[in-house]
């Protein structure tokens, strides 16, 4: 007789996981709408920015190469369960055309790592600001690992969001 009522528990605990995962979901997805985060808009976005960058000079005196945007990287953070996640758009400040070429390429093999490194990080380490530099940094080490025409400029964080 308990077999029975565990299973129903158990069936019940399943289905209730699974609504809360799909709610999580819907909410996500409306509130990128709602931000106006389509995709459509982010690739003219992308476009604007590389005619605009591509040959000015930093303040510095070196010159500004092609950057490259990957946009949305959306992840769960370790330990969270689900309930949390993280929101990132990355810019790759690249020094050539043929590297912004390369980065353009392999971008679904750099947003796999980049994915991958960000669900390993906690909501601790993503939500401190002492640490955004520290990220910056594997980020960028994980992109200069992916490509071979040298190591980018720069990583920038255009939307670094902890939810």
């Amino acid at each position: 007789m308990a077999e029975p009522k565990r299973e129903r528990a158990n069936k019940k605990k399943r289905i209730l996981f699974f609504v809360t995962i799909i709610s999580m979901i819907l909410i996500g997805m409306g509130s990128f709408q709602f931000i106006g985060c389509s995709k459509s808009s982010s690739k003219t976005e992308t476009k604007k920015t590389e005619e605009k960058t591509e040959g000015k000079t930093e303040e510095g005196g070196g010159e500004v190469g092609e950057i490259v945007t990957i946009n949305e990287l959306v992840v769960n953070p370790k330990n969270t369960r689900g309930t949390r996640f993280f929101v990132a758009s990355i810019g790759i400040m690249c020094g050539t055309k043929p590297q912004a070429d390369e980065v353009k390429k392999k971008e679904p093999l750099i947003r796999d790592r980049l994915i991958l490194f960000f669900s390993l990080q906690t909501l601790e380490v993503l939500s401190d600001i002492s640490r955004r530099e520290q990220i910056k940094a594997y980020v960028k080490a994980i992109i200069d690992r992916e490509i071979t025409t040298g190591p980018v400029k720069e990583v920038l964080f255009s939307r670094y969001i902890v939810q």
